[in-house]
């Protein structure tokens, strides 16, 4: 008697790399991984399905052959890296490895030709502001001090700077913040007239950090809470002219540490600032997903100016990036879905202790290592 032979099972694995989304009425699959994306059919995503529940599935020799082909599915387990992030952050990490495009075998001129032929293509509206403003009274700043600037050297101000979580809650004064935001975010270079003597339109701006491209799509919110002779309020920083914008006149002093997930390290600080983004500025001249590494590396490069000039002021200085987006938006009264904040900056008079009062009386005795000292108390 002839019988069917059994059909003979083999275990599949499913690219672990895999992210499905829609655009277009389409359904796309996305190796971000690999950086290759494909348009699938619904009887593919069906098969995926059965693999990924169902390793042991019977084989569909027509759909597993392309599959197979594309990386998509393996006989064998995917090589997975070692992560400890959550999955946003590692597709994130992967799927931005590689750049969009690449001249790497371009010669210098043929590089130079497609640099200006994409400046040129991106960058074809005639209005195109390289500043954001916001709409507002403007109030005016005092001159830097830039003789203060000048006391320490560069080291001197490497050394100095350290976090701090003991603000005492002196004020500080309308220079120091003048100082502090034109050192940090002021054009200091003044016009980009290098570009306009070439004939280029100048189409971004130059602080004291670097940016990808000159775009610097970083901007400054201030929060002021003890400044002399500044209404307590957030403000949106110009620094072309170095003076403010009035968003809010609300005074955030006590809950500023609620606003940072309970943090109260904040808490004695005389102002501190916001630095958001706006990331459509990154993506008009670099519209692959690697560039939004760039408005990140460049509020790091803002971060160190800030705690550098801080620290040549004097001052104290603490950073945090915990924070609610959408609530930190709203309390900045940003309304372009493009802006995002990503950093805040506290500045102020401390005694520069990373350790703070509570912490020391939550260690008790342990806080000296000598057994059966009593708890510290400010």
């Amino acid at each position: 008697m002839i019988t069917d032979c059994p059909t003979i099972s083999t275990r599949l694995y499913v690219n672990p790399s895999l992210f499905l989304f829609t655009e277009n009425n389409a359904i796309y699959l996305w190796d971000y991984a690999n950086g290759v994306q494909f348009e699938v059919e619904e009887r593919y995503l069906g098969r995926i399905a059965q693999i990924a529940t169902n390793p042991a599935v019977a084989p569909d020799a027509e759909l597993d052959e392309e599959l197979k082909a594309n990386h998509i599915i393996a006989e064998k387990p995917f090589p997975r890296s070692e992560w400890g992030f959550g999955k946003p952050a590692e597709i994130f990490h992967f799927a931005t490895r590689h750049p969009h495009f690449s001249l790497s075998e371009s010669t210098p001129k043929e590089f130079t030709a497609a640099y200006v032929q994409s400046c040129e293509d991106q960058f074809s509206d005639a209005e195109y502001d390289p500043r954001v403003r916001r709409e507002g009274p403007r109030i005016a700043l005092p001159s830097p001090d830039l003789e203060r600037l000048r006391a320490l050297s560069l080291w001197e101000c490497l050394k100095a700077r350290r976090s701090c979580r003991t603000f005492d809650g002196r004020p500080v004064s309308l220079a120091e913040i003048s100082t502090i935001l034109y050192a940090t975010f002021g054009e200091v270079h003044g016009p980009w007239t290098h570009l306009t003597e070439n004939g280029l339109r100048e189409l971004g701006i130059r602080r004291t950090s670097p940016s990808g491209g000159g775009i610097h799509s970083s901007q400054a919110y201030l929060i002021a809470m003890n400044v002399e002779g500044l209404e307590a309020g957030v403000y949106f920083y110009n620094g072309d002219v170095n003076d403010l914008t009035l968003m809010s006149s609300i005074d955030v002093s006590t809950s500023l540490p609620g606003y940072l997930g309970g943090q109260p390290f904040v808490s004695g600080a005389g102002a501190g600032i916001f630095v958001t983004s706006v990331l459509s500025r990154v993506w008009k001249k670099y519209p692959g997903s690697r560039a939004y590494r760039v408005p990140l590396l460049d509020i790091g490069h803002l971060s160190q100016t800030f705690h550098l000039t801080a620290a040549a002021l004097g001052l104290q200085s603490w950073l945090t990036a915990a924070f609610d987006d959408e609530q930190i938006s709203a309390l900045l009264k940003i309304t372009d879905s493009t802006e995002n904040p990503f950093l805040f900056l506290a500045l102020g008079h401390g005694s520069g202790d990373q350790l703070w009062p509570e912490l020391l009386n939550y260690l008790g005795p342990f806080s000296t290592g000598l057994p059966g000292e009593a708890k510290v108390t400010e």
